[in-house]
């Protein structure tokens, strides 16, 4: 039997079949209120619907009015019978014109202690509010309940999870971005997820832009079965297959006559020749036609701002100001991903003018403003369009790390993950490349890139494979370092549909 434990039928949307939709499935269904009048509606509908139980509580995009006595009625609604838990309850900063944050704070903590005096679980609501929702479920270590929907952090995940609390699972799960919700997905046992349509919103594919509702509950557990079952597995998952395919000077796939009829032309070259439109056209139909030859993974677009035509990046780059750069990057990782091929940005944070790190070393001493204006905004906008890939450059960048290469800086790495909310996979630059041999002196360079945070390793070297497995077995790296890239990586393929 399937129970889809967080579904809104007191909507106006079942206004017209609600009977007859709840009649139609045979598991079990919770219906949390979001409002005083949707608790007693979610009430009702348990009394009426012997496999429908209720959740009552105050949404905080509706708790504006909230005064002190709605408290008495929400405990005399928790009190009736077939009434589960107080829910949906919780922070939403998302929209500008919600309550303010303090107000919403103060009826979620007014609702935990309701749920502590009555002994009862809670279905919390968290939209960009992780930090304050964490910390505030904390203040009441009695109580426990489920996420709805969750979209934190795996480092989230864990937190909720040692404490005793579930995880729900919605139809995002399902769908081709999902790699945050995926990552979460393989980190959280079978017994701690909670299976949620939110009907009728979300609805999963292969539903999606219909009205949701517990039938489709299915699909989430069959996505999450598959999942789990390709992380237990050791084979069957398929490898992410890449080309260097940026166009003009660097195009690996497409100088081959075998397999194209022409070479690639450089961005630049296009951009001046048929236009932005123009551009995007060709870049879909390159890429389209890499997928076609069994390539999930293109190593482009080159984010780095160049405007000088004496830079070493300049050719390779769109030749514009960051702006420019920036609306063209988020264009062409959108015109990839249709031709269904995963973009890598690069080269993290910006590679400004500094000479060839093929062959040597190359410092950067630009201040941390310059990046935070200009070199950050085109992997800004790849990383809003939903690139999925980072790959980190090799240039030394004084301002925050002067002893290592950026590919090997944790603090590089930080401002990827903290700073610009990157959650997908970070991978290093060649290792075989002259810039960083002076630190591949002791054997050791994939794992220093793999403590630095990079989550895959690009490297012709295969004895440093060995050396990773070296530095599990001895402790150097944690294993939970390599399941954190694994999961990442994993969360990557589902996206591309491999898995």
């Amino acid at each position: 039997m399937l129970f889809d434990t967080h579904a809104h039928y007191d909507d106006e949307a079942f206004d017209a079949d609600r009977d007859a939709v709840l009649a139609a499935f045979d598991g079990l269904i919770i219906d949390p209120g979001c409002t005083l009048d949707s608790s007693r509606a979610a009430v009702a509908l348990a009394a009426r619907h012997p496999h429908v139980y209720a959740a009552v509580g105050i949404h905080p995009e509706n708790c504006g009015d909230f005064v002190p006595q709605h408290m008495d009625e929400l405990r005399q609604l928790a009190c009736q019978p077939k009434v589960v838990a107080i829910g949906e309850i919780g922070l939403d900063y998302y929209w500008e014109q919600n309550p303010p944050r303090e107000l919403q704070q103060r009826v979620l903590r007014d609702q935990l202690a309701l749920a502590q005096e009555l002994d009862l679980p809670v279905i919390v609501h968290d939209r960009e509010a992780h930090a304050d929702s964490l910390a505030i479920v904390q203040e009441f270590p009695a109580v426990r309940g489920v996420f709805h929907c969750f979209s934190g952090s795996v480092e989230m995940a864990r937190e909720l999870l040692k404490r005793g609390w579930y995880l729900g699972f919605d139809g995002p799960v399902t769908y081709k971005n999902a790699r945050k919700t995926v990552e979460v997905a393989l980190e959280c046992p079978l017994d701690r997820m909670l299976l949620e349509t939110d009907s009728p919103y979300m609805a999963p594919v292969p539903v999606r832009g219909t009205r949701n509702d517990s039938r489709s509950v299915r699909y989430i557990a069959e996505k999450l079965a598959a999942l789990q079952a390709a992380a237990e597995s050791d084979t069957g998952i398929p490898l992410l297959i890449g080309s260097d395919e940026e166009g003009g000077t660097v195009t690996r796939a497409s100088r081959n006559p075998n397999l194209f009829s022409s070479k690639f032309p450089s961005p630049q070259s296009l951009f001046e020749t048929v236009g932005l439109e123009g551009l995007l056209a060709d870049t879909q139909q390159y890429n389209s036609r890499l997928h076609s030859l069994g390539i999930t993974v293109n190593f482009a677009p080159v984010c780095d701002v160049s405007t000088n035509p004496k830079d070493f990046i300049y050719e390779r780059s769109f030749g514009q100001n960051a702006q420019t750069t920036a609306d063209y990057i988020a264009q062409v990782v959108a015109a990839m991903s249709d031709a269904g091929i995963a973009s890598v940005l690069k080269h993290f944070p910006g590679y400004g003018s500094n000479a060839d790190t093929h062959t040597g070393i190359a410092v950067d001493e630009r201040p941390y403003e310059q990046f935070l204006a200009e070199d950050y905004l085109p992997f800004a906008a790849g990383i809003g369009a939903g690139a999925p890939f980072v790959l980190v450059s090799h240039n030394i960048v004084t301002c925050l790390d002067s002893s290592y290469p950026a590919s090997l800086s944790a603090a590089w790495h930080e401002q990827l993950r903290s700073h610009l909310g990157f959650e997908g996979v970070i991978l290093t630059d060649d290792l075989d490349m002259g810039a960083v041999k002076a630190y591949a002196d002791g054997g050791n360079i994939a794992v220093l890139a793999l403590q630095a945070g990079n989550d895959m390793i690009v490297c012709s070297d295969l004895t440093q494979i060995g050396a990773v497995i070296a530095a599990v077995q001895d402790g150097t790296l944690s294993e939970e370092t390599i399941d954190s890239a694994c999961r990442r990586v994993l969360a990557a393929k589902q996206s591309l549909l491999l898995i």
